[in-house]
Order: structure tokens, then C-alpha cells, then sequence
């Protein structure tokens, strides 16, 4: 089978050059078979761009092109750098008439308002769309979910950068053993730390302690209410983008991504009504609350099944009398 083919959009940071060197390098002890970057945009004309795109073209034979257009015919999906948080949203509708099967380097967006607008756009046009820090062991649709997890993980402060990778991977963390069917959230600052209570569906608990003066790379601890060890993910070293690219690369070849996108949603929904709780004294906030806020319109519930009428039953409003 041939390897997919990739376009990479957004070149502000060295992000697509780690990728690239374990996709295109079949040398590199970290390879990852499957997929090869072919194409790449800057996204900009930095000098970190430059430099960037020099790296791809010159060490692993990317083309450098200056269009979301030339990638139409050449490559198979897409990935969307973070670093042009800004153009975001146009870069992605810039790309979804393309076609193609779509990651996003967290976060969706800077805003809710953002990531209920990208989402909405990528399920109106069906294109498959992943976003995701890292994929761990518990990853889980739900249907496997946990009556109930405390996660103790690195993160900033909440006003301090809302959907920052530190905040967004402590959050998935607690989704993943969770599953996304979360319902309210309360936030409590207590100096270094902050406690984010999460309310599910079937009454079930979701803990996220965030330790705010840790750096961002220490490992994550999830365990029990009972305090037994559900999960320890260690500190984020060179294996973790090795297995998020082999998440990227299934779902690039499949169609499937390994978190829904309602998951993805609720991760960013969660983060902002925390914020939203911890702004106003710990208030308990439901997700539905952010995200009617941020314009999102959640799909009409499906009618209850209508049985066939039993013969000489009556099937309209009730007859004259």
C-alpha cells in the first residue's frame, strides 16, 4: 500500500519538521510507516517560516507551495499546524473544499466561539476531522467510560491561556477515562492549584486537579476515587508525537478519528465554562450554557419510532364527534 500522502499547513515552529523526520526518514529509529509529508505551506513569510520550509524542502524533500489550491491533486489529507492561531478559521475553510481528511494541531481555535464554527463547517461538508495533544491507552468513545477519575496534571491558569496544549492535554487526560458526556463543571483557585469538578451523565464524577507551577511536560496521574492508579502518563518525551502520528496516520488511512468530534467540543466547552466558574466564585456552569453562548446548535433529537396502527385503529387527531 502506498504511504498517504500529506499536505502540512503552518510552518511558525519546528512541529513539521519532528513529523517529518519520523514519516519521510525510513532511517530514523522513531519511523512511522504509513504516511510521507509531500507538501507543505509556510503560512506565513517569517523568518522562522523560511527557515522552516527550508528544512522540509532540503532534508526531506517536502515542495514548499504557496497555496491551500496546490494541494488538491497531490496530496491524500491534511494537517493544520498551531502557530497561525490567528488566520485559523480561514485557513481551515480555506481547505475543507479540498476534500480531505483533516488534523488540527490543538486547539481547534483560540476561541469557543472558533471550535463551534470549525466543527459545524467540517460535519456540513463531511470532511473527517481529528484534533487531539496525544492519544493515550484510555482513550475511550464512552462506551468503556469510568464512574469516576481524578486527574493531577500540569496546566496554566486559566485566564492566563484558556485552550493552551498544557490545559487542553490535562483536560483529555480526565475525557479520556470520562468520555465526553459531560454536563456541568465547578473551579475553585486555591493558590498554586485549582480544582475542576466535572459533572457526567449517569451521575458520575470527573476530577481535574491543575497544578499550576509544575511545567507543562511533567507526567499526568489519574487515578480512582478510592485513589487506585487508573493511569500514570509519563512525562511528554519523543514517544509521545510518535504515538499521536500513528493515531493521525490510522485515522488518515481509515477516515475514523480515535476522539469524536463531539469529544473534542466538550474538551474546549469544558475549559471555558471552568473559566467561566472560576470567575464567578466558583458558580457551577453547564456546557450547555458556553457552548449556546458560543452559537452552537445542537443536531434536533431524533422522533421516537411510530409503530404501524393495529387494524381499525385510528391514526390521526381524535374523530368528530
Amino acid at each position: 500500500m502506498e504511504p498517504v500522502r500529506i499536505g502540512v499547513v503552518g510552518l511558525a515552529t519546528d512541529r513539521a519538521e519532528l513529523m517529518a523526520a519520523r514519516l519521510n526518514d525510513p532511517a530514523n529509529p522513531n519511523h512511522i510507516p504509513g504516511g510521507r509529508i509531500v507538501m507543505a505551506l509556510p503560512g506565513g513569510n517569517s523568518e522562522a517560516h523560511l527557515q522552516h520550509a527550508s528544512v522540509l524542502q532540503d532534508k526531506f524533500g517536502v515542495r514548499i507551495v504557496e497555496a491551500t489550491t496546490d494541494f488538491a491533486n497531490a496530496v491524500d489529507a491534511i494537517m493544520l499546524l498551531n502557530g497561525e492561531e490567528t488566520r485559523q478559521i480561514s485557513l481551515v475553510l480555506e481547505i475543507m473544499p479540498l476534500g480531505k481528511p483533516l488534523y488540527i494541531e490543538p486547539p481547534v481555535a483560540i476561541t469557543l466561539e472558533g471550535v463551534v464554527s470549525i466543527l459545524a463547517a467540517a460535519e456540513k461538508v463531511h470532511i473527517p476531522l481529528f484534533s487531539a495533544c496525544s492519544i493515550s491507552p484510555s482513550t475511550t468513545d464512552g462506551s468503556t467510560a469510568a464512574d469516576a477519575a481524578i486527574v493531577t496534571a500540569p496546566m496554566g491558569s486559566l485566564e492566563a491561556a484558556l485552550f493552551s496544549p498544557s490545559s487542553l492535554a490535562a483536560v483529555e487526560s480526565l475525557f479520556d477515562v470520562m468520555g465526553p458526556d459531560c454536563e456541568v463543571v465547578q473551579a475553585l483557585r486555591a493558590g498554586p492549584s485549582s480544582t475542576l469538578v466535572g459533572g457526567w451523565s449517569g451521575d458520575r464524577q470527573g476530577t481535574l486537579v491543575a497544578l499550576h507551577a509544575l511545567p507543562p511536560e511533567s507526567a499526568v496521574h489519574v487515578t480512582s476515587s478510592s485513589g487506585a492508579t487508573i493511569e500514570d502518563v509519563p512525562a511528554r518525551t519523543i514517544t509521545d508525537l510518535s504515538q499521536l502520528l500513528r493515531a493521525v496516520i490510522d485515522f488518515f488511512a481509515t477516515g475514523t478519528p480515535p476522539v469524536s468530534a463531539r469529544q473534542t467540543l466538550a474538551v474546549h466547552a469544558f475549559l471555558q465554562a471552568a473559566y467561566v466558574s472560576e470567575q464567578t466564585d466558583g458558580r457551577p456552569v453547564k456546557l450547555s450554557e458556553v457552548l449556546t453562548a458560543a452559537g452552537f446548535v445542537p443536531p434536533p433529537a431524533e422522533a421516537p419510532a411510530v409503530s404501524d396502527p393495529a387494524p381499525g385503529e385510528a391514526t390521526g387527531a381524535s374523530s368528530p364527534q
